[in-house]
């Protein structure tokens, strides 16, 4: 088995979309125990269209050195035509010398429909289990 290596490297982000899709502005928070990286924007999915209803979107993003990976933040801007999105499923990879190894998959089953700015205690955060 491969060590992680978690310095700030490419990794893959996988987000399943339930029936719900949105065309708002995607981000993601990734926290450590060294620490915090984003909000991290997704874009350039492999799909043209990302976060279609009942898609599966792969996106590559740069993440810090943040340590061990203990909970993630999925959040979107509220912008578009259809904001609201039921995100079912997000897998990180880290991305090393043509080899993925596998980090965190979160299941979540949620559907998002709150803007970056109007945080509360209803956050979005996902522990690992």
């Amino acid at each position: 088995v491969p060590k992680l290596n978690y310095s700030s490297e490419k990794w893959k982000v996988v987000t399943w979309t339930g029936d719900t899709g949105t065309d708002a502005n995607v981000s993601t928070w990734v926290y450590g125990s060294k620490g915090m990286a984003g909000p991290m924007r997704l874009q350039k999915s492999n799909n043209t269209n990302p976060f279609l209803s009942n898609q599966t979107d792969e996106f590559q993003i740069n993440v810090k050195d943040v340590g061990k990976i203990y909970k993630i933040r999925m959040a979107h801007d509220d912008t578009g035509i259809q904001p609201h999105w039921k995100l079912e499923k997000v897998h990180y990879a880290q991305q090393r010398l043509d080899l993925a190894v596998s980090v965190m998959a979160f299941a979540i089953l949620l559907f998002i429909a709150r803007s970056l700015r109007q945080f509360t205690d209803q956050d979005k955060e996902f522990a690992s289990q």
